[in-house]
């Protein structure tokens, strides 16, 4: 009789052991699936955010404004150098015959990089402060 209670207090030990480490896988992967959830959230703000500041570059890129002289839009919205740099490093470049802004592509991979998050993220709000404090200039280029 000692036997048939040890047996069935082991079996009943494995048994409940195992629904706890299946209580454990679940909860694990329920996590992994929210986080992955999450993160297509943030990748799918980021592609949005992406193609608006690819419309204002294409915009800003081969613009004139003013009158006489003309001013090249690019140094009026971009005044920070180091901007413009990270601009044409992670986002697109000039081309240099039509001076037209040609966007590289990017990957998922690579909006997640906090300084290309950055880069849209601080031409997006000089975009908006120049259409706010220029907005006839604004208009010229259409942005």
């Amino acid at each position: 009789m000692d036997v048939v209670l040890i047996a069935t207090l082991i079996g009943l030990s494995i048994s409940l052991l195992g629904w706890y480490n299946q209580w454990q896988q679940t909860s694990l992967l329920r996590q992994q699936l929210n986080e992955a959830k999450g993160l297509e959230k943030e990748i799918g703000d980021w592609y949005v955010k992406h193609g608006e500041a690819i419309a204002n570059l294409k915009k800003i890129y081969p613009s004139y404004v003013g009158g006489s002289p003309l001013i090249n839009g690019l140094g009026l919205v971009f005044s920070d150098t180091e901007l413009r740099s990270r601009i044409e490093t992670y986002l697109g470049s000039q081309n240099r015959m039509t001076g037209h802004f040609e966007p590289s592509t990017i990957s998922r991979d690579q909006l997640l990089n906090p300084v290309v998050q950055r880069t849209i993220a601080d031409g997006l709000n000089l975009v908006e402060h120049f259409k706010q404090d220029n907005p006839e200039w604004a208009e010229q280029m259409k942005l």
